[in-house]
């Protein structure tokens, strides 16, 4: 199977290629603008370094979040766009759990982290392979206080190399926690390693059923329907 992987969750845009469950192919773009506007160079990139075209691919994983509302949506568009007309499994992967694969295969648990803004977190515990989530540490936008007093024991925290989780929580933190950042191409390969597992668990979807799992609706969603800016995600914001 040739699989496409692609994520623009945060600050970079990343394609990778793998076929018959080896990677081919890999790349990340970093802009000060907006990294999704670099996504479809990218692709392109990686799909001639691996000699393919785009109708050769026969899967795509997809980074759906949570992320930035312009990373995600660009993201799921052109998963869309791509696979359109056919019948082409589809991998909906955690940007977290991306997150936590690509910091290594460390002993126990992860503890992903990514910026959410307004001082917050999105953060999740994981197993090492992430894989699946751990109760420890329930996804959710959390403040630096209330991550600080629920964080594991014994947990490494893996955080976005490109973001600034980090700076809001840095002060709340016990120094004892191992803490890795790996870099954008390790989360991209991570994307993908985790969407052939799920295609292989028998988790794909098809490409209408994509959807983002934005963590926050944009302020303007917020002013129209007066419901909270936390969406799908659950904001915990005390010890």
């Amino acid at each position: 199977m040739r699989l496409l992987a692609i994520d623009s969750a945060t600050g970079f845009a990343g394609a990778a290629v793998f076929e018959a469950g080896k990677l081919r192919s890999v790349a990340s773009k970093q802009s000060r603008g907006a990294p999704s506007e670099l996504l479809l160079p990218t692709l392109d990139e990686v799909l001639r370094a691996a000699g393919l075209r785009p109708e050769e691919i026969e899967a795509v994983a997809v980074s759906v979040g949570p992320g930035s509302f312009s990373g995600l949506r660009v993201a799921v568009a052109t998963v869309k766009g791509l696979i359109f007309g056919r019948d082409c499994p589809v991998a909906a992967v955690s940007t977290l759990a991306a997150l936590a694969r690509a910091g290594g295969r460390v002993e126990g648990g992860v503890v992903a982290l990514l910026d959410a803004q307004r001082g917050e977190v999105f953060a999740g515990a994981f197993d090492a392979r992430g894989e699946g989530s751990r109760p420890e540490l329930p996804l959710g936008i959390y403040t630096p206080e209330a991550l600080a007093a629920r964080l594991p024991v014994g947990f490494t925290l893996v955080e976005d190399a490109l973001g600034r989780a980090e700076e809001g929580v840095e002060a709340h933190l016990d120094p004892a926690f191992e803490r890795v950042r790996p870099l954008p191409q390790a989360r991209i390969a991570a994307v993908g390693e985790l969407g052939l597992w799920q295609i292989r668990a028998g988790q794909a979807i098809a490409g209408d059923a994509l959807i983002p799992l934005y963590g926050r609706r944009a302020e303007a969603e917020v002013r129209r329907t007066g419901e909270p800016a936390e969406g799908r995600i659950r904001r915990f914001d005390t010890p």
